[in-house]
Formats: structure tokens, C-alpha cells, sequence
């Protein structure tokens, strides 16, 4: 089953188990020949299931589905690059390991200086007995054979810790468990005056210390951090650009028999641009027959829908993760009408609001920038003003000097935006135009932000402006 799931990883993992126990039947090949049947058996079965919807979908047994969408570039080997702009090479496979490690040395446990620590008694594996040695080796071969195998994959980046390597926690669990065994009998030779009775209670004493540790300081910085508003820092606010929220929202409406259109006004990644439907994506059922269903947006072509699902309701949902705009949409020849918004009087945390203007999506500080943004939506239509379009026009103006207006569309795309990245951008070309414009105390801020860019403290350094 794990090799439907992931194929190279539970090759990685049970390579080492597969020798040991090739060994051991061979050995002893007629005690062993049934229960050796049956594993090669129930292995061919499902090797087969996958090797058949291969050749169906793919056009060959040994062809993922993953490089026939992707191509050859995400496949294994150095020279491919995948996301990324940079060839594989044997440097980036190191950094990339190294970096795993780190973060399985950070994560795993949560204990303050390494989640390692249970694994130093191994060093002195010499003091094991024979069997444990046996197991701890075995176990450790597991780990290093996923080590080598990810060497040479170009992908093998830290996301949700070390998430390529998640299969060897239970290994890390094992080991750990036989370290703290080893512990109390190390420490009582080591101090003499130490039996092994008072060495586990110090063992017991120092693993309540760290546990305790981990749940009260370490876990909850982590999931509840304090200097940020980005969506894949922190674990309960939308992670991953993720929320049940809309969907409740829009379900507890009559729509009858609907396909909603989602565009979420975030900047879209570089490197998966149609990640912000996800909120609606994840209720869509496989047969596509749900009450609702949802689609991306797609600009000019969402005319095309019309065609594909004649006998629903179509609406476009365009917003945030916290609030947006229901429109109910029609077909008028190769032309898209726009409804009025849908208002929803529901309140409460499984909700988001429903609004009727677009102007809403922002904090309108001062009658300036509410002048502002009434133009730039006279001036465009409404539903093409999202992140991107923003720091464009923002950029348009930078360029023709017309720096208080620039301020305006930068400042409006920093209320949406979340991305510490793009935030940083945006904050750059604000600075810039703070001075121009004589507002010394803004940028004093935003400078004073930029002097550890590593922290991306990029949020609340207006909020009186909305960012």
C-alpha cells in the first residue's frame, strides 16, 4: 500500500528490511517458503494494481502520472530542475539533506538544543547487547538508505518540517526508544555511584523536563506565531491558503445545483499559480456532482464553463480567505454579465463576510485613499483589481512620477497581501515612494524593518493603515 502512495520513499525504506530478511529466508528457505510466497504474492498484487493504472492513464507501466503532468524535469537525477530555475547538482543535494536534517534535529520532539539527544547512547553501541545491536543497525540502515535516496532529487525542500522524510519518524521513534534504554546502565558505569534504579529516575526526570518543554514553549510558538500573518507559518490561521470557511459560508445559502468560479485576490505563487482555489477545490467530489462545486478562475475562458455545466447556476466568489464578493453570473453570447452581490446576514467563526462592495476589501484610512480606491474601481473593472494588478498600476505610477498615487496602490495591495515575500517587495517600492513624497517617519519604519530581513517582520508596521 505504501508503494501506491509514495513508490520511491517505500523503496527507500524497506530496502535495507527487504535484504535483512532475503538473507535470513535463504538461510533457511524451507522453513520460511510460505510465509516468503505469501509477501512476494500479496506484493505482486499490489505492485500490479499500480502497474495497470499506469499503463491506462499513462500509456506505460513504469510512467508516473507525476511526470506526465509535470514532465521529465521532476523527475530523479541531477541536471532537472523542477520548480526550481537551478539544475540539480551533488552541492544543492547536500544543502538539501543538511537542511532536512536540521529540521527533523528542530522539529521532531520539540526539545530545546537537538531531537537527537535520545540518539547519543547509540554512539556506544559496543555496550548493547547483541539482539538490540542487531535492531538498531537495521533500524539506522532504514534511516540512511532515505538519506541517500533523496540525495539526488531536486525537490527534497523543508515544508511542514522535513516533509520527504516524514516515513522515518516512526524509525526515529524506535531509535530513540532503544537510546533512553541504553541511558540508565551508561550513566550508572560511567558514575560508580550511580545504580541503574537512580539513573532512570535522573533519565525519567530530564524526559519530563523536555516534553514539558516542547508542549508549553516550543509547540505553541510554533503554531501561534506572534510576528506573522502568513498562511503557511502559522498552523491555525488558513495554513496552507486553506479554509473550510467559505464553503460553510456559501453552503448554508440556497444555491441549488451551482458552480462557483473562485479568484482570490492574493498574489499567485511563482511556482503553483492556481494554488488559492484550494479552499473550494477540497470540497469538490471526484464525479463532480456535489450541490456545489468549485472552479478556478480563468479570466476570459470561464465563458467555456457555461457550455461544460449548462444545467447549473454559475456565481463568482472573488476575495480573501476572510471576506469577499458572491455574484451570480449569466451568459450573454461570448459575454459574461455580472449579477448583483449575494448579502449574507450570518455571523460567527465558521463564517466569513459576504460584502456588496468591493470597496470593502479594504480599510479606508482617510478620505484620500477612500477617494482613491472609488477611482481606481470607476476605472477598471472590478474584478481584474486583485494583488498583481495593483503593484502593477503602482509601478506604472512609480515610473511616471507620480509618487502619492503609487503610495496609494502599494499601500492597498499590502491590506491584502500575505506573502512575506511579495510583501517585501511591495514595502521596497513603498519606501521609495515615502521619501519621495516627504514621508520621512513612514519610511524611517519600513527601514527599520529591512535591518533583519531574515525575521520577515513585514506586518503591522501601519495598522492604523491596515498593514
Amino acid at each position: 500500500m505504501a508503494v501506491l502512495i509514495r513508490p520511491y520513499n517505500a523503496f527507500l525504506l524497506t530496502l535495507p528490511f527487504l535484504l535483512y530478511y532475503a538473507v535470513k529466508i535463504i538461510r533457511d528457505l524451507k522453513k520460511n517458503l510460505k510465509n516468503a510466497t505469501a509477501f512476494v504474492l500479496i506484493t505482486l498484487v499490489f505492485l500490479s494494481v499500480l502497474l495497470i493504472y499506469n499503463q491506462m492513464t499513462n500509456g506505460h507501466p513504469l510512467r508516473m502520472g507525476y511526470l506526465v503532468s509535470y514532465g521529465e524535469e521532476h523527475s530523479l537525477g541531477f541536471g532537472r530542475a523542477g520548480y526550481t530555475s537551478i539544475p540539480h547538482t551533488p552541492f544543492l543535494g547536500t544543502l538539501r539533506i543538511g537542511e532536512s536534517l536540521g529540521a527533523i534535529n528542530k522539529y521532531l520532539f520539540g526539545w530545546p538544543l537537538s531531537s537527537f539527544l535520545a540518539l547519543l547512547p547509540l554512539l556506544w553501541i559496543t555496550t548493547a547487547n547483541k539482539e538490540n545491536r542487531k535492531k538498531i543497525m537495521l533500524l539506522a540502515a532504514g534511516f540512511f538508505s532515505m538519506i541517500v535516496g533523496w540525495y539526488f532529487y531536486w525537490g527534497t525542500h523543508v515544508f511542514i518540517g522535513a516533509r520527504m522524510f516524514f516515513e522515518v519518524i516512526p524509525i526515529l521513534f524506535l531509535l530513540s526508544a532503544h537510546g533512553i534504554s541504553e541511558l540508565p546502565a551508561l550513566v550508572s558505569r560511567k558514575f560508580g555511584k550511580l545504580n541503574q534504579l537512580k539513573a532512570k529516575k535522573i533519565t525519567t526526570g530530564v524526559l519530563v523536563i523536555l516534553v514539558a518543554y516542547a508542549f508549553f514553549i516550543r509547540f505553541p510558538a510554533w503554531i501561534w506565531p506572534s510576528d506573522t500573518e502568513w498562511y503557511y507559518k502559522r498552523f491555525t490561521n488558513n495554513f496552507a491558503g486553506a479554509t473550510p470557511k467559505i464553503h460553510h459560508t456559501l453552503n448554508s445559502i440556497p444555491l441549488e445545483r451551482s458552480l462557483i468560479i473562485m479568484k482570490l485576490l492574493y498574489h499567485p505563487f511563482e511556482s503553483f499559480p492556481n494554488g488559492w482555489w484550494s479552499s473550494g477545490f477540497l470540497y469538490d467530489d471526484p464525479f463532480l456532482q456535489g450541490n456545489i462545486i468549485y472552479a478556478n478562475d480563468k479570466g476570459k475562458n470561464n465563458i467555456k464553463l457555461f457550455q461544460c455545466f449548462p444545467e447549473r447556476e454559475i456565481y463568482f466568489y472573488l476575495g480573501t480567505l476572510e471576506k469577499g464578493m458572491l455574484i451570480s453570473l449569466k451568459k450573454d453570447g461570448d459575454n459574461i454579465l455580472y449579477g448583483e452581490p449575494i448579502s449574507l446576514d450570518k455571523n460567527g467563526k465558521k463564517y466569513i463576510e459576504l460584502i456588496n462592495n468591493p470597496k470593502k476589501f479594504f480599510k479606508v484610512y482617510s478620505s484620500d485613499f477612500g477617494n482613491f480606491i472609488d477611482n481606481v474601481y470607476e476605472k477598471n473593472n472590478f474584478s481584474d483589481i486583485d494583488v498583481s494588478r495593483l503593484i502593477e498600476l503602482g509601478s506604472f505610477s512609480k515610473k511616471n512620477r507620480n509618487y502619492e498615487e503609487a503610495v496609494f496602490y502599494f499601500e492597498a495591495a499590502l491590506q491584502i497581501e500575505k506573502h512575506p515575500e511579495i510583501r517585501f517587495k511591495i514595502l521596497n517600492k513603498l519606501f521609495s515612494c515615502y521619501l519621495k513624497t516627504g514621508k520621512k517617519y513612514e519610511a524611517k519604519i519600513i527601514a527599520e524593518r529591512f535591518k533583519d530581513i531574515t525575521k520577515e517582520k513585514f506586518y503591522n508596521l501601519f495598522p492604523e493603515k491596515g498593514f
